[in-house]
């Protein structure tokens, strides 16, 4: 019998998460989204909601104590726990002269520990049902260097890159497959704060003369959870307009 799959998206309330929430609903997939806002997406799409089809729960992937009551609430609400996405996160625009380290120790807890937090308790349900798969949004930024990036910022995503790859290797045998989707910089909210003379200078340096759009990356991340990917784990989807050419 035909089930439907249950996909967990952390930030997928707005910017890339939103559109990859989007996206995995086009694709039937129940979706529960995690974020501190969940912006207006409980009101868009109501009937949804109403069927069951999407639920929101606020939750600061820090708190390993919150994710660990949220993913337990969901898989018990919602029947099933087959897919996460790790998607939340934050940006620091600082230099290495100006990062303090209690810049640098909020970004490598949102982004690495976070990650990590929500990747342990994910794999705890997956482990049980022998069957899952997990997506990292990382970034160019863990994979070269950056001067629109801070250090913490590069640092966070070069370490899910790595616990991705270690992840990967050590929970094949329960068929749970681990990927990550890294994209450029994306014309999203996260990026606000830059400059448009920044923007304008990142966009000649692209190959294909554009900033990526959210839906770029939900496209990769639709192909990964997919079946057509099954056979996928341990890699890097690179998104970036042939920016970095590995």
């Amino acid at each position: 019998m035909y089930k439907e799959k249950v996909c967990v998206v952390t930030g997928g309330g707005r910017g890339i998460g939103r559109a990859i929430t989007e996206t995995l609903l086009r694709n039937n997939y129940r979706v529960a989204v995690i974020d501190l806002d969940t912006g207006n997406i409980e009101t868009e799409y109501k009937e949804l909601v109403a069927r069951g089809k999407l639920r929101c729960f606020k939750g600061n992937i820090e708190n390993r104590y919150e994710i660990e009551k949220t993913f337990n609430l969901i898989n018990k609400q919602m029947g099933s726990f087959d897919v996460l996405v790790n998607n939340a996160g934050i940006l620091s625009t600082d230099n290495f002269l100006t990062e303090t380290l209690e810049g640098w120790q909020r970004v490598i807890n949102v982004n690495l520990t976070g990650t990590f937090i929500c990747c342990k308790k994910a794999v705890d349900i997956m482990k049980k049902n022998r069957s899952g798969c997990i997506v990292n949004i990382v970034s160019i930024s863990g994979l070269k260097p950056s001067v629109f990036s801070s250090p913490s910022y590069c640092a966070s995503k070069a370490g899910v890159i790595g616990m991705s790859r270690s992840l990967a290797a050590q929970v094949a045998k329960y068929n749970i497959r681990v990927n990550s989707v890294a994209p450029s910089t994306t014309s999203s909210s996260m990026i606000d704060g830059l400059s448009e003379k920044v923007k304008e200078s990142y966009k000649k340096s692209v190959p294909l003369g554009r900033l990526a759009l959210p839906q770029d990356v939900a496209n990769a991340v639709e192909f990964l959870v997919s079946e057509k990917a099954s056979y996928i784990t341990g890699e890097i989807v690179n998104v970036n307009g042939g920016l970095l050419m590995p």
